[in-house]
């Protein structure tokens, strides 16, 4: 049964990444379908909780077999029904520099997975939160679980862990059920799903052998990737926010609505993930407001702000009304002005990302040498991926700014700690735009040249 859950998670997923549009690449349609088959998963979970319908396998599992019967049916009455389509865009040119770079990120993958089958959650915030919230789930049937009898109301920082949006307690939910010893098979479904999509997505705008450089380079950011085999929420947000905004910008180029509905469905489960995600609606609204100067089209935009919005005011309507608790002390309601506070909070930011090279590698250095370096054709070209990072950055860094930290805690460990983790959302779209902007595409053709003709 183990397995088999994991086949109909990823399968419900690629049914419905099939049903949103064919023609995309198997490689992307493997990456989208591990993802989205959580996204689902913790879908199902809630509807079941506000039907009153008992969280378990049974009921999980019928929800993926009813979709995916409907993705199917819906296929086969287009004539498009087939369980692996190839592409002209599935051929992977080969060179021995490719399989380097292959054998490399799948030695990396491999003690990932192992970390990940044989090491139980140790993380503070997991075993007191996240895990055991999936735990909760497992045994009881509900999101609503007794925990929260156990903990007073009054005390932010002994509930918040456990009144997150569903995503990541769900997904370690659904391996207990499923019978697995460990939740962080979880992260490793996850996290493939992530390099797939990454991989897949990457190639649309440079050849295979690039893709794969840059696929490595982003997978072994070190701290990011010593998340991978953690079984904290930073990081399941991260793979979905960044992947939903490269979708976002790819159709933006190349003007496919396939992937503004995939960015659509991903930014959902962002949003189901952590409630910070909120902040990364706010950053595209000046994204969608230069679209709309270059294209005079607004309704896609407005529809996409809405629905990315629900998850957002559906749990908070949730979390108010049937758990009865809040975790609102963490954060000062009023804006206000502190010079001292502030310079502390965005100089702590600044240290953290430009620092030292042990949490981010070359990331954040190659993005602001590669936007230098682009001057006109950043504005030109790709204005959409650098207004949205220097945006959501400024705003995320905002909130801890707004935070008390009489309830918080010590801004420097909620720095070193929190704030560390979120820039995770941060490095895939860095990695992009530094393989993708048009200096680097520039380079990229004079490289190939020369190695051609020599």
């Amino acid at each position: 049964m183990t397995i088999l859950i994991l086949l109909l998670v990823f399968y419900a997923g690629y049914s419905i990444v099939n049903l949103i549009h064919t023609q995309f690449s198997i490689v992307e349609k493997i990456g989208f379908g591990m993802i989205i088959g959580f996204i689902l998963n913790a879908v199902f979970m809630f509807l079941l909780e506000i039907l009153d319908l008992p969280i378990n396998l049974a009921f999980v599992s019928l929800g993926f077999l009813i979709l995916i019967g409907i993705s199917n049916f819906f296929l086969f009455k287009k004539r498009d029904f087939k369980l692996l389509k190839i592409e002209p865009s599935d051929k992977i040119q080969f060179t021995f520099a490719w399989f380097l770079c292959f054998f490399i990120l799948l030695y990396l993958l491999y003690g990932m997975n192992m970390k990940n089958f044989f090491w139980m959650p140790a993380e503070y915030d997991s075993v007191t939160g996240y895990d055991l919230m999936g735990k909760m789930i497992a045994a009881e049937g509900t999101m609503n679980a007794s925990i929260f009898t156990y903990y007073p109301y009054s005390n932010a920082n002994s509930i918040a862990r456990f009144i997150y949006p569903p995503f990541s307690a769900s997904g370690f939910g659904l391996m207990y059920l499923a019978g697995f010893e460990n939740s962080k098979v979880f992260m490793t479904m996850l996290y493939l799903g992530f390099i797939f999509s990454f991989y897949g997505l990457i190639r649309k705008s440079i050849n295979d052998t690039w893709a794969i450089f840059f696929t490595l380079l982003m997978c072994i950011t070190p701290e990011m990737f010593s998340h991978s085999s953690l079984a904290l929420s930073n990081l399941p947000n991260a793979i979905l926010t960044s992947i939903s905004i490269i979708c976002l910008i790819t159709y933006f180029d190349n003007k496919l609505s396939r992937y503004f509905w995939l960015s659509l469905l991903l930014m959902v489960g962002s949003m189901w993930s952590r409630s910070d995600s909120i902040i990364y609606i706010i950053a595209l609204v000046p994204v969608f407001g230069f679209q709309f100067l270059k294209t005079k089209e607004w309704k896609f935009s407005v529809i996409y702000m809405l629905i990315a919005f629900l998850p957002f005011a559906i749990w908070s309507i949730y979390i108010k009304g049937q758990v009865t608790v809040n975790s609102s002390e963490f954060f000062i309601k009023t804006l206000f002005w502190d010079g001292e506070k502030f310079s502390l909070i965005f100089g702590k930011a600044i240290e953290i990302i430009l620092g030292q090279t042990m949490y981010y590698g070359l990331t954040f250095y190659l993005f602001l040498l590669i936007m230098a370096l682009n001057s006109v054709d950043v504005v030109l070209k790709q204005i959409p991926i650098v207004v949205f990072v220097l945006v959501a950055w400024l705003g995320y860094t905002m909130l801890y700014y707004q935070m008390d930290y009489s309830y918080a805690g010590s801004s420097e460990v909620i720095m070193n700690s929190s704030y560390k983790r979120g820039m995770f959302n941060f490095v895939p779209l860095c990695w992009f735009f530094v393989a993708t902007s048009p200096y680097s595409l520039k380079w990229f053709g004079k490289l190939n040249q020369w190695l051609f003709k020599n």
